[in-house]
């Protein structure tokens, strides 16, 4: 069984957001974007994230990050090891039907009841 894991990057105050830019989410008035990247943004961060990418893995997204993911890393060239990492995994995007990922090899799981597959894919351990 594949086993699932939840990497996250979370405020004390319970503020969840990737360590992108100001604007890089305002959804439903989210003005404090932006905020982790001037208090961790530094070699023992960079070398905590890399290590989660560098085990094989499978991605599970759901579409606003993959959507966001697949606007910046196709654009990083493969030295960077995080971009090495996400641009050549296996991905999993939770979205509508018939959404179209149009980025490497993505799977949809339809987001109107995603537990079966989900579980399915922890059962087969595909992915990795």
């Amino acid at each position: 069984m594949m086993r699932l894991t939840v990497n996250t990057f979370l405020t004390l105050d319970g503020v969840m957001q990737a360590p992108g830019a100001a604007d890089e989410d305002p959804s439903d008035g989210f003005t404090a974007g932006g905020w982790q990247v001037p208090y961790t943004a530094d070699a023992d961060f960079g070398e905590i994230v890399t290590s989660w990418l560098e085990t094989p893995h499978t991605a599970l997204l759901g579409r606003t990050t993959f959507e966001m993911f697949r606007a910046f890393w196709p654009q990083v060239d493969d030295s960077d090891p995080v971009a090495r990492a996400i641009n050549h995994t296996r991905r999993y995007v939770v979205a509508h039907a018939g959404y179209e990922p149009d980025w490497g090899e993505t799977t949809v799981i339809d987001s109107a009841d995603p537990l079966p597959a989900i579980a399915r894919l922890k059962a087969e351990g595909r992915g990795s």
